[in-house]
């Protein structure tokens, strides 16, 4: 993605939260079982669908294959 692209401001906003301090769950990882995904990269995906009016988790999660590959 372009160095312009308005996902490049929602990575840097995430980043710069403290999504412990916010009660996010599972920014501390558990003991035991797989790790899960880190809140801050389900928030970044969330606020790409949010600017992209992409609702279906389905989509999202093929657009996320998509531009990540």
């Amino acid at each position: 993605m372009a160095n312009t692209n308005p996902v490049r401001v929602a990575d840097v906003f995430v980043d710069e939260l403290d999504l412990g301090q916010l009660v996010f769950e599972g920014v501390v990882p558990a003991e035991t079982g797989r790790p899960a995904y880190h809140p801050a990269d389900r928030l970044k995906i969330y606020i790409y669908g949010y600017l992209n009016r992409i609702r279906s988790s389905r989509r999202l999660e093929r657009e996320a294959q998509r531009n990540v590959s």
